[in-house]
């Protein structure tokens, strides 16, 4: 059995790559932390840009807020400057900021200003005691009452005041006032705001039409039931019945798609391989309803997104290709994706939507995805782009699809 003696030169060696080591180890743990202290300052300097933008989008409405404070630091600067004491200047302007704030709610709460509600267009439901609600000239039920309301009428509404309680609509005989809060279901007095996106894209909501509501309960079945957010929310189908009686059209026209990415590298749109059909329309009195469907043999996620666009404001076109009238996709947002499914039928995936448009009779017309461009620019509202979208793709929050798509039928020609 024989002893191994390290010599002086063998652990002079071993010391010298054993410091290496460690120094190399602590250079990388030292440019993981640096690169995790510079992420984190990034993603914090990106949230103060978007909550600034943020203030300066709530200051062009409630003006008067930053008036105040703009006030408030002039008290401050005087006092400062006629006293040399800090200590009044800030009495001064907390005082003045917490009175004047306290001012400029009380005047916009007694406003007649109004803001964009979740819905654009309502009907008229009964109040609590069984009656329907009276328009009057003023809010609170002030002023004269300008017309006596009925159940089921349809308005337009143009808003909800600053304390979500009245309502701003207009009648189809163009009277113009206020109704109560009662006057429509629970929870539409919603306010439509500007959303501030992770993105750093300022997107506006869009109001609601509730008749297309009303349309699917009249000409669609219920498929399922399913409980969202605690509150039972049905899903809706085209009935064979309704099928039966539409028109076949059976026209298709190839989906082009491009990955995120590689659109960013140049890359255009290319046939998926994919066909968007539009199969059955149905022309009633009160609408206009287009059935598609998308076949996949591998129940390809992004269907549910191309067919359900009715996030976007006229999302969908028809043009009469004979005189040019144009008629846009009825808004129903958070509707649409309820009547939009998938089947398995043999070996694929039939996934469908149904569609309501106002009533239109053209048979021969072209129908126009209004979607997000493949290569948007920076100054576009697409929600794929901005200052912010270092942050989105470092915390995953965006809702952009993963893939541009578009589809386009140039030309429909329906007949008996």
């Amino acid at each position: 059995m024989s002893e191994h003696y390290e010599t002086d030169e063998q652990k002079k060696t071993r010391l010298k790559f054993e410091a290496s080591q460690a120094r190399s180890l602590g250079g990388l743990v030292s440019v993981g932390m640096k690169a995790m202290l510079l992420g984190l300052a990034m993603v914090v300097f990106l949230m103060l840009v978007a909550g600034l933008r943020g203030a300066l989008i709530l200051a062009q409405t409630f003006w008067l807020y930053p008036v105040v404070l703009l006030i408030g630091i002039v008290a401050f600067i005087f006092m400062l400057a006629k006293f040399r004491n800090g200590i009044l200047g800030g009495v001064a302007f907390i005082l003045v900021c917490v009175l004047g704030s306290i001012g400029v709610t009380s005047y916009y709460k007694n406003s007649d200003m109004v803001f964009a509600s979740e819905y654009s267009a309502d009907f008229i439901q009964a109040l609590p005691n069984g009656k329907a609600p009276l328009l009057y000239e003023k809010m609170d039920n002030k002023g004269k009452t300008i017309a006596e309301l009925t159940v089921n009428e349809k308005v337009t509404v143009n808003g909800v005041n600053i304390k979500r309680n009245q309502f701003n609509i207009t009648t189809t005989e163009g009277k113009t006032g206020w109704v109560e809060l009662a006057a429509f279901p629970e929870n539409s007095n919603e306010m439509l705001s500007i959303n501030i996106g992770t993105d750093g894209v300022d997107t506006q909501d869009i109001a609601i039409d509730r008749q297309v509501e009303q349309l699917m309960v009249k000409y669609l079945e219920v498929d399922r039931n399913l409980t969202i957010e605690n509150i039972p929310t049905d899903f809706y189908k085209m009935p064979a019945s309704l099928i039966n009686r539409s028109l076949r059209v059976n026209t298709q026209i190839p989906l082009l798609t491009v990955d995120l990415k590689a659109s960013k590298k140049g890359a255009e749109l290319s046939d998926s391989g994919l066909k968007i059909v539009l199969e059955n329309i149905y022309y009633a009195d009160d609408c206009t309803i287009l059935y598609l469907t998308v076949t996949d043999p591998k129940v390809w996620v992004i269907a549910g997104d191309i067919l359900n666009t009715n996030e976007w404001k006229k999302a969908l076109t028809v043009k009469d290709l004979d005189t040019g009238e144009e008629h846009t996709l009825m808004q129903a947002k958070r509707y649409y994706h309820r009547t939009f499914k998938y089947e398995k039928v043999g070996n694929n995936y039939i996934s469908s939507v149904v569609y309501f448009f106002p009533p239109f009779k053209s048979r021969h017309f072209s129908l126009t995805f209004n979607g997000v461009p493949p290569a948007p620019d920076k100054n576009s509202n697409t929600g794929y782009g901005g200052i912010l979208g270092l942050m989105s793709k470092m915390t995953g929050l965006s809702r952009a699809s993963a893939y541009f798509f578009d589809w386009n039928f140039p030309e429909v020609r329906v007949r008996n």
